[in-house]
Parts: structure tokens; C-alpha cells; sequence
């Protein structure tokens, strides 16, 4: 079994290594950071996480399942702090930050358990959680306008309606987790989060990417121009929709997930700058900076940054652009305030280093690389 695991694993890198040497390519170092998770719903607190660990001190938690928790106008201030430190003139750090628009409506009782199914925006959450003077919309929206960070679309909820429903209700430790208003403590790959799974059959894809488009432009004045799937899992249907409503770019990983109508997952490569269904173009993560992983294993700042920077250099000896993938957990500290102190002190660390070992770095946002590229595709296509 080891052999075979190894095997995979070998073959796995071989072909993400081929895959590098396809696709869009630039002779000039470009880093664009994106994070995932924005707005959502995971833990809504510490004391619910220690009544779930009480209750259930043998169920294994990951580091989202520890940490992850609706951001804070705190949480996002000390995060600008981290970027404007800095800035340069030549070019400054931005957070391409994805945005989950809407969360679950928790029902009570037995008979009321998602039936129908309710969603509200991320207006409601904030304002559930925080009160009604503190918005971190109005924090982001703010920072936006300065460069600092720059929104973009992760869809409506970060859930899969479906499989959520049927854990509830045939896991008692999904149920009391639902009873906290709890998500994403699957047992499952997906933990219950693929929105965009084929099986999740109880919403409409159509209108899930309708309403999300329509919150995000209310609430941040633009249409997005890039979508990230949640957990990376989408069909060509659900893209055509995309592009319909004026999305461009879909960020993603090296892998698209495509399901059928069990959810059974087709794992498809990617290239770089590739055009998608409609003519969307791909971005693909090919590095990662993820503090809350090693905070959660008891591992140093420094192994993290080191690990970052790795794939920073492997981009640009193939010369393609770091594209980072850093989720929210990283620097939330709701649960945890040490988590985010370790994640922004990862940030910061990483952000020195790139700028002292490529000091003629271009930092982008994901829609500005991914114009780049268009650009570049349709010179190509006059040919």
C-alpha cells in the first residue's frame, strides 16, 4: 500500500513538473496571492469548538476544523498592516481575497433541519456575529479603494447542501455540530463544502452563481471578474454560467474536479492560461503558503516560509508566475490568537524574502494576471 501511495505520489509530481512547461510563461518574476474563505461560516466560536471537543474528544480535527472562524474587521486591519509594510514604489503586496456571499440559515428542531434549505448574506452573519456598528465589508471596501486587497468571488454558500443534509441527519457528531452551527467537519474529501458538486442536487447551480454575482456587486460596487470554485470542484456548465454574467478568470488548482451525479470526482489537468468553457481563462496555484498547517503540527515559521519559497523559486525557474494560495485560517484569530500571529508573522517573513531575492518582483491581483494573459491569447489567436 506504501509502494502504491508512493507510486501516485511520484507520478503526481512528474506530471505537475510536464504540466509547468505548458501553457503562459513570463521572463519577469510576478507573485499574486489568493485566499479562499472570506465571509464564510466555520466555527462560530471557541466555546462551541470546546462543547464539540468535550463531546467528542476522540473526532480528529484538522487545522480549518481548529482555527477557521468568521473574519473580523481586527483580523483584516492587522492583515493590511502586514501588506502596507510593504510597499514599494516599483510594486506593493495585494490579497486577491475570494468571498463566500452567503451562510446557512440554522434551524432548529428535528423537523426544521435545512427544510427548505435557507441562505442568507454575509451581511446578516457579520451582523449576527459582530453586532450592527461593526462591518468588515465597509473595512474591505476601504482597503479595496487603497490597492491593498482586492475582492473577488467564491461563490454563494461554502456548502454542499446535500451532503451536508444527509450528515446531519445520519451522524449524531454532525448533528451536534449543526446544533453549535458548525460546518466542514465531514469525515468526507470535501468536508461537505463542494458547492458546485453535481450531487448537490437541493439548490440550483444557475441561481447559486446568479445570486452570488448580484450580492458581490451590491456589496462591493463592481462585477468580479474571477471566480474560484469552492474546493476547486466545478462542471463546464456551471463556467458557461460564469462567463454569462461577466466573469473572465477562474482560479483553481493544477487539477479541475468535475463530478457526476453521484459526486464521484473526474480529476482533469490544467494548463496555465488556458482558455475554459466560454473562453474563461485558468490560473493555476502552483505554490503555497499555508501558516496553519504548520502551527497545527507544532512546526516552525521558518519550515513554512522555506516551504513558500521553494515554490516561489520552482515558478519562476519555469518561468510562470507564483500564483500562492493562502486560505483565511491563516490569519483568523477568533479561535485562536495565536494562530494569526503565526500566520502573519509567516506573511511578513515571506513577503521580505521575496522582495530581498527578486527585487524586481510584480505583485497582481488574480483578474489583473489574468488580463495579462488574455491579452497575451488573443495576440495569439490574430496570428
Amino acid at each position: 500500500m506504501a509502494d502504491d501511495e508512493s507510486s501516485r505520489s511520484k507520478l503526481f509530481r512528474v506530471g505537475k513538473t510536464a504540466f509547468r512547461k505548458l501553457g503562459y510563461h513570463c521572463d519577469n518574476p510576478v507573485v499574486v496571492i489568493e485566499s479562499d474563505d472570506w465571509g464564510a461560516v466555520r466555527i462560530p466560536s471557541i466555546q462551541a469548538l470546546k462543547e464539540f471537543e468535550h463531546k467528542y474528544p476522540e473526532r480528529e480535527l484538522d487545522h480549518y476544523q481548529s482555527y477557521d472562524t468568521l473574519d473580523t474587521v481586527e483580523d483584516i486591519e492587522m492583515l493590511s498592516d502586514v501588506l502596507e509594510r510593504h510597499n514599494q514604489q516599483t510594486s506593493s503586496p495585494v490579497f486577491t481575497m475570494n468571498f463566500a456571499m452567503a451562510n446557512p440559515v440554522f434551524q432548529t428542531g428535528n423537523d426544521k433541519i435545512g427544510t427548505p434549505f435557507l441562505w442568507e448574506p454575509i451581511s446578516n452573519t457579520y451582523q449576527k456575529y459582530y453586532g450592527r456598528d461593526t462591518n468588515p465589508i465597509d473595512t474591505i471596501v476601504s482597503l479595496s479603494s487603497r490597492g491593498i486587497i482586492h475582492p473577488q468571488l467564491h461563490g454563494r454558500e461554502h456548502l454542499n447542501v446535500t451532503s451536508w443534509r444527509y450528515g446531519i441527519l445520519n451522524d449524531k457528531k454532525l448533528k451536534y455540530a449543526y446544533e453549535l452551527h458548525m460546518v466542514g467537519l465531514n469525515d468526507g474529501k470535501y468536508c461537505g463544502l463542494d458547492a458546485l458538486n453535481r450531487a448537490n442536487t437541493e439548490i440550483s447551480h444557475y441561481e447559486y452563481i446568479e445570486d452570488s454575482i448580484m450580492l458581490f456587486e451590491v456589496y462591493f460596487g463592481f462585477v468580479p471578474m474571477s471566480f474560484i470554485a469552492p474546493c476547486y470542484v466545478i462542471g463546464a456548465d456551471e463556467e458557461r454560467e460564469l462567463a454569462s454574467h461577466g466573469v473572465r478568470i477562474l482560479q483553481g488548482g493544477w487539477l479541475t474536479n468535475r463530478t457526476n451525479s453521484k459526486g464521484k470526482l473526474l480529476r482533469l489537468p490544467t494548463v496555465l492560461g488556458s482558455k475554459g468553457h466560454s473562453g474563461l481563462i485558468k490560473l493555476v496555484r502552483n505554490c503555497q503558503l499555508e501558516p496553519a498547517w504548520f502551527y497545527r503540527r507544532g512546526k516552525s515559521s521558518e519550515e513554512c516560509v522555506t516551504k513558500a519559497l521553494k515554490y516561489v523559486k520552482e515558478a519562476f525557474q519555469a518561468k510562470q508566475p507564483a500564483i500562492v494560495c493562502s486560505h483565511r485560517v491563516n490569519y483568523v484569530g477568533g479561535i485562536d490568537r495565536s494562530n494569526r500571529e503565526f500566520g502573519l508573522k509567516c506573511l511578513d517573513s515571506f513577503l521580505s524574502e521575496v522582495m530581498r531575492r527578486w527585487p524586481m518582483v510584480r505583485f497582481m491581483s488574480s483578474d489583473e494576471l489574468g488580463e495579462q494573459v488574455r491579452r497575451i491569447s488573443c495576440k495569439g489567436d490574430d496570428k
